[in-house]
């Protein structure tokens, strides 16, 4: 309880207000001292004076993400009421809603909803009322708003850019640097800049943060920050080969060039593609079409089907003098582009559809582990393997033997060239392909299995797995994939992320925190908080 004095008259106070609690209410009484009537000598006592508003029963109520309902008691004591209630994330409130009154005798039920709060957010707010007699306040309450896992996704998405862009992006990491790169890892050693395959894991990251709903990033914008992405991969561009290829390393006048890797021209072509679907920027096409002319058939192993299949490094030059494996991922993920490319230019589609049929033919066929499958015609398989999951293995080495590894992001990338087949014919054996692999790989791998292994194959295997979300009409399976994808996304927050927002994994790409894992964290976060409805822009 808490008193208040005013009003000195000859020395003596003459006015109390006296501020107690009942229950969970907060009183406020007022008293006055004056003469007791009919009494001699003369008699004081302190009387109720004007009485200040009651306010009981305050609470909060249908809370949403950014909005909730306050309402309470209001008891005016005689007097006519303006009550108005104040709001805000700490006990200063610093917000408040418009005045409003009641009448001087009924107590009154009052209410007011607030808006334009913030998901996920701890709001205190408090109710004031006055009358003639003063002002009332009522005691601190709190509510905290409700927030999606999608927002929450978003958050983590704009977050993980946000430590990239700070310790990974030349421009932060050397000032004044104007180049568009990036340091391959923090602290930064060896290298000044990143190597392509790093770096098209920021592309995609930031192509995919672009696809957010502008409404769970705040409004933001993040096109010229992929149009910066575009701008650093040219200077991976080598236009002096002929074909014009990415190189691994950048070439001159930042850096001394490398190999050219056919799956590094994948992760680029597939980045572009997805901001050409998103945008139809015609940079982006044009670096889609670059990669897949690049590719194919230049980069095809023979003159026929077999051997055949696309080498994972450009061939008579650097490692490609000794490194003659045909992998999954220089197959595969160019048979997507292919396939989208047969969309976005269908002036050239034939030679596309070519490519195509070579790159995912193959792979399906000697790559693939089931003996017989009605989307290979030539079946059946020569590498099938009985004991072995009903997955895609990791290549053929150079003498022509079967790399059985199983890696998720050699499944993802089957999974999606099905799926592109699937849209283009009609067949739904293309479909039926993509699910057993989406639910063989599914109960293959675990959380234990993904955590510990690399962050860019999970963030590509999780991609393909979107896609197919955008087409299968198997609820259980979309279900898992979700699942699965969120899990991973949770775990990697709670358990590998540092207080400086980098990611780490055990085992580790280099020293450090590596580019590789920001880039791909980014993608992963990003394609979480997308709606479900645009998954099929994903490529």
């Amino acid at each position: 309880m808490s008193i208040q004095i005013s009003r000195s008259v000859n020395g003596r106070y003459t006015r109390l207000l006296l501020i107690y609690g009942s229950g969970r209410h907060r009183v406020l009484d007022r008293r006055e001292l004056v003469r007791v009537p009919g009494l001699s000598p003369a008699a004081w006592e302190w009387a109720r004076g004007d009485r200040l508003p009651a306010i009981a029963g305050a609470a909060s109520s249908a809370i949403a993400e950014d909005s909730a309902t306050v309402s309470a008691k209001v008891t005016p004591h005689g007097r006519s009421v303006t009550y108005y209630v104040q709001y805000g994330p700490t006990t200063s409130y610093r917000s408040r809603t418009g005045g409003q009154r009641t009448g001087a005798h009924r107590a009154a039920d009052i209410s007011a909803h607030l808006t334009a709060l913030i998901p996920g957010t701890t709001y205190h707010y408090r109710i004031y009322a006055s009358n003639a007699a003063g002002i009332a306040y009522g005691w601190d309450h709190s509510f905290t708003t409700s927030i999606t896992e999608q927002q929450i996704d978003a958050d983590h998405a704009v977050a993980t850019y946000e430590a990239m862009q700070r310790y990974f992006y030349a421009a932060a990491v050397y000032p004044g640097n104007a180049s568009s790169l990036y340091a391959e890892n923090y602290p930064q050693s060896g290298n000044r800049y990143s190597f392509l395959w790093p770096f098209s894991r920021a592309l995609a990251g930031t192509v995919t943060l672009a696809g957010v709903p502008p409404a769970l990033v705040g409004g933001a914008s993040y096109q010229a920050d992929v149009t910066d992405r575009l701008t650093g991969l040219s200077r991976y561009w080598d236009g002096t080969a002929s074909p014009g290829g990415y190189d691994s390393y950048p070439p001159a006048p930042y850096g001394g060039g490398g190999d050219k890797y056919y799956d590094d021209q994948a992760w680029v072509g597939l980045a572009a593609a997805q901001d050409y679907a998103m945008t139809g920027d015609p940079t982006s096409l044009a670096d889609a079409k670059n990669v897949f002319n690049f590719v194919y058939p230049d980069g095809w192993a023979g003159s026929s089907f077999d051997p055949g299949g696309v080498y994972w490094v450009q061939q008579g030059a650097g490692v490609g003098l000794t490194n003659h494996d045909r992998t999954t991922t220089s197959n595969a993920p160019n048979a997507e582009i292919a396939l989208l490319l047969e969309n976005f230019d269908p002036a050239n589609a034939a030679a596309y559809d070519a490519g195509a049929s070579a790159l995912y033919g193959w792979v399906n066929h000697y790559l693939y582990n089931v003996n017989t499958n009605p989307t290979d015609p030539v079946a059946p398989n020569p590498n099938y393997t009985p004991s072995q999951p009903a997955l895609v293995f990791d290549k053929v080495t150079g003498s022509n033997a079967i790399d059985q590894t199983l890696y998720t992001y050699n499944q993802g990338t089957m999974i999606a060239a099905n799926v592109r087949e699937y849209q283009k014919t009609g067949n739904t054996a293309y479909l039926s392909d993509a699910e057993a692999i989406a639910t063989t790989a599914l109960s293959t791998f675990n959380e234990a299995y993904y955590i510990t292994h690399s962050a860019a194959f999970n963030a590509i295997f999780f991609r393909c797995l979107l896609i197919l979300y955008s087409v299968t009409s198997d609820t259980s399976l979309q279900s898992s994939i979700i699942e699965t994808i969120q899990t991973y996304a949770d775990d990697a927050w709670n358990n590998h992320r540092a207080s400086n927002g980098l990611f780490s994994f055990t085992p580790s790409s280099g020293p450090g925190y590596q580019l590789l894992d920001q880039g791909a964290m980014l993608q992963i976060y990003a394609m979480l908080a997308w709606n479900p409805s645009d998954y099929a822009k994903l490529p």
